[in-house]
């Protein structure tokens, strides 16, 4: 005997408020990031005023409650969340500035260019803007990236170098030499860690062509 569409639909719910309610029991976990998941899961169930919640909460006076917003809505990757974290971006904070940048990139939005860029050419938080940059994956970032890339800090010059293999140069695939040039000039960086990325970006542009 095969259930009905009524029996199934109640199935559906009821299982669902289970999965709401254990998720909603992980806010008070201790652990931060078993916080942070279920917030995420909450959000992309669709608890719209938990994402409200989430964007005020950038705007905090409390650094740590700001990074642990921008952390969440970077996980949950909503490009509604931009023009908060933007905001949220202007700062001096590094801690907040990290995290910020990093949702920045995880959502992957154009809008966030400018303010990376900046980010870069004020030598705030270069690593992760540079990162977040690659993320996105527009090629108008190049220049701020060479500079980066001419760092003498290691992770500045390091993510700089892989968020360059990372940008989309499909309409302006005459950059493409200059920028493989570049990045075979790092080869013999003593870094590993600069070696590495340059060889992933020489790699992903290969696979590009």
């Amino acid at each position: 005997m095969s259930l009905s569409p009524h029996n199934s639909l109640a199935d559906e719910r009821v299982c669902l408020e289970e999965k709401v309610a254990h998720l909603m029991s992980q806010l008070s976990h201790t652990s931060r990031e078993v916080r942070v998941e279920a917030a995420v899961a909450l959000i992309r169930i669709g608890d719209e005023p938990m994402f409200k919640d989430l964007l005020l909460a950038l705007r905090h006076t409390e650094p740590r409650v700001v990074v642990g917003a921008a952390l969440t809505l970077g996980r949950i990757g909503d490009r509604r969340a931009v023009q908060g974290l933007i905001q949220a971006f202007k700062t001096d904070d590094q801690n907040v500035g990290a995290a910020v940048a990093w949702a920045l990139g995880r959502c992957k939005d154009t809008q966030a260019l400018p303010w990376l860029m900046l980010a870069i050419e004020q030598g705030f938080v270069v690593a992760h803007a540079c990162e977040a940059l690659g993320q996105i994956g527009d090629a108008r970032a190049l220049e701020p990236l060479v500079l980066a890339a001419a760092s003498t800090m290691e992770d500045a010059k390091a993510y700089a170098l892989r968020a360059i293999g990372m940008l989309n140069f499909a309409l302006c695939s005459h950059l493409v030499p200059d920028v493989i040039g570049l990045l075979r000039s790092h080869l013999q960086d003593p870094s590993r860690k600069v070696r590495l990325c340059v060889a992933l970006s020489l790699h992903a542009l290969s696979q590009k062509k």
